[in-house]
């Protein structure tokens, strides 16, 4: 397989290598999970600004550089500070032996950063599965988060809910450290992680077991215009944050907050995007979402049925990544309703040599609209348009400033940002 399938090396002998674990001066909240992880870790780093706790933050993937994928006290560090921890890097002995991949390379960056600034603690999200995951060669944790885990990366985690389970619940390396758990998850994942928890002496903390701040959150979130799944990716966090900082707030202080933590938002996800001044005839913000699996599909289109389709048809532009191949037609039906529209496009052809590496390509568009034909639209609503600007004017043309919602891969959502900041 071409693209990332190439760069993805799971295992920490380079990280080993190239990083020691046992002069980490800072501690980590460590996320894993299939969705909602980079959500969790938005929240927070937005409740350490708020507590002034010095503190950095590694999600991935990046929009503009990779760059924007580390940030010390909520900002992102430069290009140019990054450029310097990577030419550190690759002057370590035994660098060229086995070079890490793309990823490793970032984090390994990040960890530089958050040292060389400093921080009291670092919000890491791992990039794919957990146990030999590059982010896990931390050892100085004081929680592990776990959202929701489902299907998903299935060629490098295991064919099963169990094995993938397996491979996410590995980011549980120190005893006692307490682990948190969405426990919307199916339950043989929840037992897979007990177990996990019980062999290393980590408290387990269900989400749905701390009645008070759940019935909070369900009592005032609405007011904040908080989507169901982004509800219990904040309800991990807090939770979170309340076992590390126990007498950083009181449960009466979190209506004060949640203002500040509505507006906490990654790129690319559920993200309302005004693309007047690069499309005039389009006057309503799309929406952009990164949705690229299955319940990512379902959370995105319960947003939009409850939340943006009002009973008009939706005009979709999407791209899917190559491993996505098999269940495509899956993904698009969960989408879907009678009257919408579909544009297919590709991510890809706007991207750095680095995105190229560390990416996988898209599936042809073509490819997609042939398959979808009669299937699940009629013909005269399915296009296709590998142009990705082409495909969006395309598309705001059909949706005459109806609902239209861009998805199906984080990459072209990184795309469609860079695109939309180009001229702003």
């Amino acid at each position: 397989m071409a693209g990332r399938a190439q760069t993805i090396r799971l295992g920490l002998s380079r990280m080993e290598r190239l990083y020691d674990a046992n002069k980490q001066s800072w501690k980590a909240f460590h996320v894993a999970g299939t969705n909602g992880k980079g959500s969790i870790c938005a929240y927070l780093s937005a409740l350490c600004s708020s507590s002034n706790i010095s503190h950095g933050r590694f999600t991935s993937p990046f929009v503009h550089h990779p760059s924007d994928s580390i940030h010390i006290n909520g900002k992102p560090i430069s290009v140019q500070e990054y450029l310097e921890h990577e030419n550190f890097i690759r002057r370590l002995p035994g660098f060229n032996d086995d070079p890490p991949s793309p990823f490793e390379m970032m984090t390994l960056i990040a960890f530089r950063a958050f040292a060389e600034n400093k921080v009291s603690y670092g919000v890491v999200e791992t990039g794919m599965g957990g146990r030999l995951d590059s982010t896990n060669v931390m050892r100085k944790k004081s929680v592990n988060i776990f959202s929701r885990i489902d299907m998903d990366h299935n060629q490098f985690l295991g064919s099963n809910i169990l094995a993938i389970a397996a491979e996410k619940s590995g980011i549980i390396t120190t005893p006692g450290t307490p682990c948190i758990v969405d426990d919307t998850s199916d339950y043989h994942v929840l037992d897979v992680i007990a177990h996990k928890a019980q062999e290393m002496q980590a408290p387990l903390h269900l989400i749905s077991d701390d009645t008070t701040l759940t019935s909070l959150l369900r009592r005032e979130c609405p007011k904040h215009k908080f989507a169901p799944h982004e509800v219990t990716n904040l309800t991990c966090a807090l939770l979170a944050f309340s076992k590390v900082f126990p007498n950083a707030f009181a449960m009466d202080d979190i209506p004060e907050i949640l203002p500040k933590l509505a507006r906490t938002r990654m790129p690319g996800r559920l993200q309302r995007l005004d693309i007047s001044h690069r499309l005039p005839k389009r006057k309503a913000p799309i929406l952009l979402d990164g949705a690229h699996n299955m319940a990512g599909v379902e959370a995105l289109s319960t947003y939009v049925a409850h939340g943006l389709r009002n009973d008009e048809p939706v005009t979709w532009v999407v791209s899917l990544s190559s491993p996505r191949d098999e269940e495509a037609l899956d993904l698009i039906r969960a989408l879907v309703q009678d009257r919408d529209s579909i544009v297919f496009t590709e991510y890809g052809s706007r991207s750095t040599e680095l995105e190229r590496e560390s990416r996988p390509p898209a599936i042809s568009a073509k490819a997609l609209k042939t398959r979808c034909e009669r299937r699940i639209l009629p013909e005269d609503r399915i296009h296709s348009e590998p142009d990705v600007t082409k495909a969006l004017q395309l598309a705001a043309n059909i949706s005459q400033n109806g609902p239209m919602v861009v998805t199906g891969s984080l990459y072209l959502g990184s795309e469609i940002l860079n695109w939309h900041k180009e001229s702003e």
